[in-house]
């Protein structure tokens, strides 16, 4: 028995990427402050045109082409050879178990607000209570992971509209004045600021075609299910925003942990019922992307140990499920070692980390379209080679500026994060890649 297939609706498939690439507008606050109203919303707009729209494409492009379990990780393997293959693997694995932690602490820290002041030890028990809830609905595989993603949606997603209309009900200010905030293009000016988290909220594309093995017809579905998903979430991010500045103003307090944020603006507007809606929505956006990612990043160390690159039991699948629980088992693992941390400086290396990787996808996808040009894919950019190639130089020049705009310390970080990689490849090579490994998963009966 090999990975099991289970036939979802595109509906199905449009919650599941919701989950993977918003999962709510908590945290979007900070760019407002940071770059001032009418440029933080110059700067969504131009991120959708040139960053999220083209990253999206290139996704859906290379999973209809390549519909297998492991996405990018196979997608650059193949363009690039096994060596880089591992290292963009393994550098997202890195950034996405330092992700999904953070998650963890975010959700922990709204409940903290609302009950606490919470000990180390409760906020561990939550935090751990939260991870084995995650961690079976991901061993129960896509008909669970499914559902979960269609309740955390709804629940993410109606305060972004109440947030929209009560806005323009309560509109009393210009939502693009100022147009942008003092000492923006300053040394620690808030353009920096503003582009990381911008690109951070526009991503989680490639993540769900990690588990293309496991849905049937993932290379019709996932990309259709892209064009549905991205104009929403874009949508989604834009309105609010217009709508908490006309409503409220005050832009130069918007903050996601220590100043006005969309619970406390959602208060103002909607009164304590709508405050409390977004406050349990902000606890389950954090929720709903740490499950998310836990199951995504799984399928990446089984992807790589098919291939001699990990252990061999990472690619034990479960009797009945036929999901890898071993990595599931893994990440949560790791996840309720760090949950009680500080990330502050993690989160640079892991961003740093995330976007080389997707650079080296961006990558992938012009030199599959020039090696293989006659390669099927069911979906594919409607542009040519050329114009595939100005879409991989602006997206690469808009990952180059945010991984260095912040400074030489948070680069310096970043490269600490890199170097790993080819440390990692000789040690997994030496000890797994001498192994004569039978095709396909394991079945731990």
């Amino acid at each position: 028995m090999g990975l099991k297939r289970t036939k979802v609706s595109l509906l199905t498939v449009c919650f599941m990427l919701y989950c993977f690439a918003s999962g709510g507008i908590f945290g979007l606050e900070s760019m407002v402050s940071a770059a001032g109203p009418g440029l933080c919303v110059l700067i969504l707009v131009g991120l959708i045109i040139f960053w999220a729209y083209p990253y999206s494409f290139i996704c859906a492009e290379l999973g209809s082409a390549i519909p297998e379990e492991g996405g990018f990780y196979i997608w650059i393997r193949r363009a690039m050879g096994p060596f880089w293959g591992f290292i963009g693997g393994w550098w997202m694995f890195l950034s996405i178990l330092l992700d999904t932690s953070v998650y963890l602490v975010l959700a922990v820290g709204y409940i903290d607000g609302v009950a606490g002041p919470l000990s180390p030890l409760e906020k561990w028990l939550i935090s751990f209570a939260i991870i084995l809830f995650c961690t079976a609905i991901n061993i129960k595989g896509i008909d669970a992971f499914g559902f979960s993603s269609g309740v955390f949606s709804v629940i993410c997603f109606f305060p972004v509209v109440a947030l929209i209309v009560l806005g323009l009900v309560h509109w009393h200010y210009s939502p693009f004045t100022p147009f942008m905030a003092p000492n923006v293009w300053g040394q620690d000016g808030g353009i920096a600021v503003a582009m990381s988290i911008g690109i951070w909220f526009f991503s989680g594309y490639e993540a769900i075609f990690t588990m293309s093995g496991e849905v049937e017809q993932p290379e019709r579905l996932i990309p259709r299910g892209l064009l549905i998903v991205v104009p929403i979430i874009c949508i989604s991010y834009v309105l609010p925003i217009i709508a908490g500045v006309a409503g409220v103003g005050q832009w130069d307090q918007w903050s996601a942990d220590q100043g006005l944020s969309f619970v406390q603006i959602g208060t103002q507007m909607g009164g304590r019922v709508l405050g409390g809606i977004l406050l349990f929505s902000a606890i389950i956006s954090n929720v709903a992307l740490y499950n998310s990612y836990l199951g995504s990043n799984a399928r990446i160390p089984f992807a790589m140990s098919l291939d001699n690159l990990c252990p061999r039991f990472f690619t034990k699948l479960h009797p009945k499920y036929g999901t890898p629980y071993i990595t599931i088992l893994l990440g949560a693992a790791v996840a309720s070692l760090l949950c009680l941390n500080s990330f502050t400086t993690v989160l640079e290396a892991d961003v740093f980390l995330f976007l080389a990787t997707l650079i080296f996808v961006f990558i992938s996808g012009l030199i599959l379209r020039i090696k293989e040009p006659d390669m099927p894919r069911p979906f594919k950019i409607p542009v040519g080679t050329k114009g595939f190639a100005v879409m991989v130089v602006i997206l690469i020049a808009i990952a180059l500026y945010t991984m260095f705009s912040s400074g030489i310390d948070y680069a310096e970080i970043g490269f600490i994060g890199l170097a790993t990689g080819p440390v990692v490849y000789v040690i997994v090579k030496k000890l797994c890649g001498d192994k004569n490994h039978p095709e396909g998963p394991v079945i731990n009966s």
